[in-house]
């Protein structure tokens, strides 16, 4: 018999895509409420042969059924259209309509397992749904800045703590959350699984044509979030400080915040190295660019197991990381990365200068990198962790 799962997490995430793309339908029905109204579906959870849609508000290419939503979401959607009931429907209200239809889809679907994945939207939504005498499995997986950033906010601390007390079986990135849930009172089941899309596709990621050598590479990738706990334009100056070093390099941005495109428009303007930002581009492209660069760099406040560091990893490409991610057990500072004090500029820059000049550090690091994402992350270490979480016990 089938275990009946019901997900709850973003429906235009590819970690949302990957982590469900491994759910064989031969042993899960599996059933999906995004966690946020109105956001696009993700081609990949597109794809998959799930037991029914519960994306609210949502028109897509593939088969989508609303009657996991309130009625009245429902009717004001039909009667006045999705654009103007965005525009209407906000707030308190939008939560109550949205906690109702996840309520009711619990109450219809009669689940084993309900497994939500991120904390902020879509554990709290959980958390306010579930209520008490919950009759179903619920496992939360943790996602990057969950647990290491939010738990500094007391109004973000007494959700969390909520959830943590009604949550059956935790999924973490490493030690540091598995530790951090525990100092907030949770006492259940906990796994580890450390890229929060489980195993990465590795059939793609050998698709993917890769230069020689990471050494031959002109390509520098930043990922360009800026804002609360992400610091992509301290890493930008820290490129400013060395740009003797550029010439013949590119560098591209990726995700890029507002936030940046002034300063990015006044390196062009002013000459100082060739950059652009790529702002449209599937997720096989930008697998692409990270097999044609040298270097990869991430800087945040707060993260988990970032999915860069990991894509880097696989494909050669040389991380340079913010120390205050998980990388216990991934990267070897000096040895397979570089960390960095994310409000340091001057030691970014020290760190993406070393990486520029030495050969045999990028190139050993591609080796071990690649040895490592493929012991810890394939399939076959994986797929038992998901049928040991999803066993209804």
């Amino acid at each position: 018999m089938k275990v009946k799962v019901l997900i709850v997490a973003f429906s235009d995430s590819i970690h949302t895509a990957r982590w469900m793309s491994q759910l064989h339908p031969d042993e899960y029905e599996i059933f999906f409420y995004s966690a946020v109204p109105f956001r696009p579906l993700h081609e990949g959870i597109g794809n998959l042969n799930l037991a029914a849609w519960y994306v609210t508000g949502l028109k897509g290419a593939a088969q989508i059924h609303l009657g996991g939503i309130f009625w009245f979401y429902r009717v004001v959607i039909k009667v006045i259209g999705q654009s103007l009931a965005k525009k209407l429907i906000r707030g308190s209200a939008l939560k109550y309509l949205h906690n109702c239809g996840l309520r009711k889809l619990i109450k219809q679907v009669k689940p084993t397992v309900l497994h939500s994945m991120e904390t902020q939207k879509a554990g709290y939504l959980v958390s306010g749904a579930v209520g008490n005498g919950k009759k179903f499995k619920w496992i939360h997986s943790t996602w990057g800045v969950d647990l290491h950033y939010y738990l500094q906010f007391p109004e973000h601390r007494a959700q969390i703590k909520k959830l943590l007390s009604q949550v059956d079986l935790l999924v973490v990135e490493g030690d540091r959350d598995s530790a951090m849930a525990a100092e907030n009172g949770y006492r259940g089941m906990i796994e580890i699984i450390p890229s929060v899309g489980g195993s990465l596709d590795f059939e793609l990621i050998n698709k993917t044509n890769r230069d020689p050598g990471p050494v031959s590479r002109k390509l520098i990738l930043l990922k360009g979030y800026q804002g609360e706990e992400r610091l992509a334009i301290n890493a930008l100056k820290a490129l400013r400080k060395i740009k003797g070093l550029l010439a013949g390099f590119e560098v591209i941005i990726y995700s890029c915040n507002n936030q940046l495109l002034p300063m990015v428009e006044e390196i062009i303007n002013q000459g100082e190295f060739s950059v652009r930002v790529a702002s449209e581009f599937s997720y096989t492209e930008f697998l692409a660019m990270v097999a044609s660069a040298r270097i990869s760099i991430t800087n945040n406040l707060s993260d988990g197991v970032p999915n860069t560091m990991l894509e880097a990893m696989a494909l050669g490409a040389f991380p340079i990381q913010s120390n205050t991610a998980i990388t216990q057990g991934w990267i070897e500072d000096g040895v397979n990365g570089l960390l960095t004090d994310p409000t340091n500029i001057d030691q970014i820059a020290s760190a993406i200068s070393r990486a520029l000049k030495d050969d045999k550090l990028v190139s050993e690091a591609a080796i071990i990198n690649r040895s490592l994402v493929e012991e810890k992350l394939n399939s076959d270490a994986i797929d038992p962790i998901i049928r040991r979480l999803y066993r209804p016990d």
